[in-house]
């Protein structure tokens, strides 16, 4: 993970960091790069990302740009998600589409939910995430995957 001006970090950053086990970098230039860069995950304010999503949803789209949480924000190449991740897996192992089963909790498991044989929520997520799965299991908080497993699986 890295990030730009970790010089002058604010105390919420610092807590975002140690909450997630992240230890912030500074960014090489553009050009230092010797890996290509697969995902950009931007996180800060609620409030902030929430205009910054507004703002660049009226870019064009050249990039797969979704809320992958309450302060993250993941760019992307364009047909990258978590559905077509979950496909190719599922195609590789051999495993029909009506044969998964894909649990999640915020806007980046759209796709997943909705690729899914059975797309199941938990009942903490965004209500557009709710809407793309076919079940509603607890709060992610709760043990709502483990009671979806145990309902759907065992």
């Amino acid at each position: 993970m890295y990030v730009d001006n970790v010089e002058n970090l604010t105390k919420e950053a610092n807590y975002m960091y140690e909450h997630f086990r992240i230890m912030p970098a500074s960014l090489p230039a553009w050009e230092e790069f010797r890996e290509p860069i697969v995902k950009f995950t931007v996180f800060t304010k609620s409030a902030v990302l929430d205009e910054a999503m507004r703002e660049w949803g009226t870019w064009t789209q050249q990039y797969n740009m979704l809320r992958s949480g309450e302060f993250f924000a993941d760019f992307m190449h364009h047909e990258a998600s978590k559905g077509n991740a979950l496909k190719n897996l599922a195609a590789r192992l051999g495993i029909a589409q009506e044969d998964v089963m894909a649990i999640g909790n915020y806007y980046n498991d759209i796709s997943m939910l909705t690729y899914a044989g059975l797309g199941v929520a938990v009942d903490n997520a965004p209500l557009e995430v709710k809407a793309a799965a076919d079940a509603i299991t607890g709060t992610n908080n709760e043990h709502g995957v483990r009671d979806a497993l145990v309902k759907y699986c065992l």
